[in-house]
């Protein structure tokens, strides 16, 4: 850090263990202050879970959350101006829903499918809401009607894509 003059802040940093904890747990220190442990953090927009068998566990939960509040937000307008019409819905779902679907996607790979089911019906409430469908309606004209990836795909070919870039 001296050298390329950054500045570690103790404050700022903490220790996270992936694994059993070593007993005793070792106090580290960062300059004359001792670093914290913690079983979870947010860094760049991903929350990693230490205590959990999937570390990205809690990121899903986190996003499907925030997606869900974006959907509830632009399905409330409804309330204010009338029937949001599906191509301005899509529009909306684009730039508001989607990104928290599909964040991390590139870097962390879905390797349970309760996780993804979790953004996956935040997904499917939103679209079927849109298009004013019961909950128990095919799913595939969701999709076709509004131009829509399932957001399962989206992440496998964002995912796909990045790798394809790396390489």
């Amino acid at each position: 850090c001296n050298t390329k003059f950054l500045i570690a802040n103790a404050l700022k940093s903490w220790v996270m263990v992936f694994g059993p904890l070593p007993v005793p747990l070792p106090t580290l220190y960062l300059g004359d202050d001792a670093l914290q442990y913690t079983d979870r953090t947010t860094y760049v927009g991903l929350t990693f879970q230490s205590t959990a068998r999937d570390i990205f566990a809690e990121h899903y939960t986190v996003k499907a959350a925030k997606a869900r509040q974006c959907a509830h937000a632009i399905l409330g307008v409804n309330r204010l101006v009338g029937s949001l019409p599906p191509k301005e819905g899509r529009m909306l779902y684009m730039a508001r829903v989607d990104p928290h679907l599909i964040s991390g996607c590139e870097v962390v790979l879905d390797v349970m499918s309760k996780h993804v089911g979790l953004l996956e019906t935040v997904q499917l409430q939103f679209l079927r809401r849109l298009l004013r469908i019961n909950g128990r309606s095919l799913i595939a004209p969701l999709f076709t009607e509004l131009n829509i990836v399932p957001v399962r795909y989206r992440r496998v070919m964002l995912a796909l894509g990045y790798l394809q870039y790396v390489i």
